[in-house]
Order: C-alpha cells, then sequence, then structure tokens
C-alpha cells in the first residue's frame, strides 16, 4: 500500500492524535504521520495462531477523516484479494490479473490450467 512502518518482535505502544500514549499495542504500526495528521497510530497485533489483529480506533474506524477510512477501505480490499487468490489456488485455478476499475472495485481474473 506504500505505507511507511515499524515491525516489532514485541508490540509496542500506538500513540493518538495528540501524542498521547495508548493502551494498545501492536508489532506492526503505522505511525499517524503516515495515516493522516488528525488519525491516530495503526497497528497490527500478531496473534498466537500468527495471524494479525488489526488495530485501529473508534474514532478512526468510523469518523469522516477521509484518509483513515480510505485506509480501512484497502486493507479490506487487499485481504479479500489475498482469499480470492487462495481459494483459487486451492480450486486448481492461477491468477492471471487484477484491475482497480474507476468505482475502486478491484477485479481479479484467474484461469484453470
Amino acid at each position: 500500500m506504500g505505507y511507511v512502518f515499524e515491525e516489532h518482535e514485541v508490540a509496542q505502544n500506538l500513540y493518538g492524535y495528540g501524542g498521547d500514549k495508548r493502551q494498545q499495542k501492536a508489532n506492526i504500526i503505522i505511525r499517524r504521520k503516515y495515516v493522516g495528521s488528525a488519525a491516530n497510530d495503526v497497528g497490527f497485533l500478531r496473534r498466537d495462531d500468527g495471524t494479525y489483529e488489526l488495530i485501529i480506533s473508534e474514532y478512526d474506524r468510523v469518523g469522516t477523516k477521509k484518509s483513515a477510512v480510505d485506509f480501512t477501505q484497502k486493507i479490506k480490499q487487499i485481504y479479500a484479494v489475498s482469499k480470492v487468490k487462495k481459494k483459487a489456488k486451492s480450486l486448481g485455478y492461477t491468477f492471471m490479473s487484477q484491475k482497480q476499475n474507476q468505482d475502486g472495485k478491484i477485479k481479479v481474473k484467474v484461469f484453470r490450467a
């Protein structure tokens, strides 16, 4: 997605829009200055099973700040495309291409070998 991020073996605290240390911690952190100056840090906390949980403040998740809302939409799209590719592969299909339409939707093309 092009965001600058930090990766930590041990989860680190996230910070709020006013520079306040938040209770939430994450292993992968995108600092607010890269998400949008009115946003809080965004993070991904590594769970015991190796999956990641998106840590984003409620304010940023439902707020009107375009950058934070766009960020969460992009994350959801990337996740969905990843799931489609994985499922297609498990069904014997091969990934061919993906294209984002003007309306923001992503089309994925696969073919059966």
